[in-house]
C-alpha cells in the first residue's frame, strides 16, 4: 500500500461487480482510499483490493449486508478505525433485476429491492452522517434512467424502488445542504451487467440498435460521471441527477 495519506476516503456499495466495480476501478488512486463493500463476493473483493494496493493505492474490502443496520454500523466503525474519516458514500448495491408481469410479481420482490436500495441508503446515511458532516462530504445514489422517462415494462419492483430512492435523495439533499453534506444522483440507461443476467443478448442488441448512438451505457460511462462528482470540480453540485443515457433521455 502507498505510504501517502489519502485525501479522500470513499465507500462504494456493491463494489465487486458491474457498475460498482467500474466505479472502484475508475476512482482508485494514491490520493483516494476506496472501501469496497460486498455481501457475497469475498474472493473478488480481495483480488480487487490487492490489485489496487499493488498499483500504489489504498483499498479495503468489507463484507456487510447494507440492509442490516448493525452490519452497516460496524462497517462505519471499521472505516473510521482505518482512516479516521469518510468523504463520500456511493450507494450502488442492488439485488438482481427480474422481469415479470405485475400480476406474477409477489410483494416479496418489492421488499427485496426496497430493503437493499432504500433501506440500505437509510442505514448508510444514518451510520456515516457524523463523519460526512465533519468532512463536508457527499452521498451519490446510483438510480436508473427509468426515473427519467416512461419505465420499461415488467420491472415494477425495481422501478418503484428507484423512484423511492430518488425521493429520499431529494429530501436528504435539501436537509443536509446547510451542514455541508451534498446528495447527488446518476441515472444510467440500460447497462449490460450481472444484474441483467436474465435478459437475452438479442434484446440488448435490439436496444442498442434503437439508440441514437447505437450503443448502450457502459459501466465506464457511469463511473466517469461519479468520478466527476467526487472531484473538487463538483463542489457546488447538489441535488443533481445526471442522466448517463447518450441522449435517449434528457
Amino acid at each position: 500500500m502507498s505510504d501517502i495519506t489519502p485525501k479522500q476516503v470513499i465507500l462504494v456499495t456493491g463494489g465487486t461487480r458491474g457498475i460498482g466495480r467500474g466505479i472502484v476501478e475508475r476512482i482508485a488512486n494514491h490520493q483516494r482510499a476506496v472501501v469496497i463493500n460486498y455481501r457475497d463476493s469475498k474472493e473478488i473483493a480481495e483480488d480487487l483490493v490487492d490489485d489496487i494496493r499493488k498499483k500504489g493505492g489504498h483499498a479495503l474490502g468489507i463484507r456487510a449486508d447494507v440492509a442490516d443496520p448493525a452490519a452497516v454500523e460496524e462497517m462505519a466503525k471499521q472505516v473510521l478505525g482505518e482512516w479516521g474519516r469518510i468523504d463520500a458514500v456511493v450507494h450502488n448495491a442492488s439485488p438482481p433485476v427480474t422481469h415479470s408481469r405485475f400480476e406474477d410479481t409477489a410483494w416479496t420482490e418489492f421488499e427485496r429491492h426496497w430493503s437493499v436500495q432504500v433501506g440500505g441508503a437509510f442505514n448508510l446515511v444514518k451510520s456515516f452522517l457524523p463523519g460526512l458532516k465533519t468532512s463536508r462530504g457527499q452521498v451519490v445514489f446510483v438510480l436508473s434512467s427509468s426515473v427519467l422517462q416512461h419505465p420499461p415494462a415488467q420491472m415494477s419492483a425495481y422501478v418503484t424502488v428507484k423512484y423511492g430512492l430518488m425521493g429520499l435523495a431529494k429530501c436528504l439533499g435539501v436537509e443536509f445542504a446547510k451542514v455541508g453534506v451534498r446528495i447527488n444522483m446518476v441515472s444510467p440507461y440500460t447497462t449490460q451487467t450481472e444484474l441483467q443476467a436474465g435478459v437475452s443478448p438479442r434484446v440488448f442488441e435490439m436496444w442498442a440498435d434503437s439508440h441514437p448512438m447505437r450503443r448502450l451505457t457502459t459501466v465506464e460511462d457511469t463511473a466517469a460521471a461519479i468520478d466527476f462528482l467526487l472531484s473538487p470540480d463538483s463542489s457546488y453540485v447538489n441535488l443533481a441527477n445526471i442522466p448517463i443515457t447518450g441522449g435517449i433521455v434528457s
